[in-house]
């Protein structure tokens, strides 16, 4: 088992690919933009969020639960896991997330794009075109802060996992994400642009307060999925 030693600082790095993750996160982020920024929804997202959203209702069970993990204050709740482990790094960047997250949605984001809701956008305040499960019906969509936090904070702590726990949590992110379009608060661009959002976010944190050498990481991972 991995004691706080193991745990403990082994040399840590700022990666190329977290320049180039900023980059593509971006890119994406802007072709969502373009298509959002009309404030309709084209027939494809239209599709995409009928299916997404009319999967069966047990799904809600594991839905509901799930899309909690995007909420502002989960980030905090992980700082201090981290602090808990002495990863002091992850500690500082999962505490400036929330933050950040928020200057970014609502300085600059929801500032240059306006489409509503898909019971407005896609519904026309029909509430029998969709499948509203308890979630806000008006207001600002684009993006989704839920997948803006899921998205950072995938990337924040993928450096100190293993590949295996590495997928699971990308799996997790992207479930959040469809979870929102499923519940009826979302459109699908919505939660892509909030994951790639979430990915410029988590990409500068990284950059800002270092990660660990992978190689290192491999070198202390035990099994237990946890790297340095």
């Amino acid at each position: 088992m991995a004691t706080a030693e193991t745990l403990a600082e082994p040399a840590f790095v700022r990666r190329r690919a977290d320049l180039a993750a900023s980059a593509i996160g971006l890119a994406v982020y802007a072709g969502c933009a373009v298509v959002a920024a009309s404030g309709r929804v084209p027939a494809l997202e239209q599709d995409g969020f009928h299916l997404l959203n009319g999967l069966p209702e047990w799904l809600r069970w594991i839905a509901w639960p799930l899309q909690l993990l995007g909420i502002l204050f989960v980030p905090l709740l992980f700082a201090v896991v981290a602090a808990i482990l002495r990863l002091w790094r992850l500690c500082l960047a999962l505490a400036l997330l929330p933050a950040l997250k928020y200057a970014v949605e609502y300085g600059v984001v929801k500032q240059t794009v306006d489409r509503a809701r898909p019971y407005e956008s896609v519904c026309a305040e029909d509430p029998t075109c969709a499948v509203f499960r308890d979630v806000p019906l008006h207001g600002a969509s684009f993006v989704s802060g839920h997948a803006m936090i899921a998205g950072a904070m995938a990337v924040l702590v993928l450096p100190y996992l293993s590949r295996r726990w590495g997928v699971a949590v990308l799996l997790v992110a992207v479930g959040v994400a469809v979870a929102r379009v499923y519940l009826g608060a979302h459109n699908v661009l919505d939660v892509v642009g909030g994951l790639a959002v979430g990915v410029v976010i988590g990409s500068v944190l990284n950059l800002a307060v270092g990660v660990p050498d992978r190689a290192d990481a491999e070198a202390m991972d035990d099994g237990t999925g946890v790297g340095p």
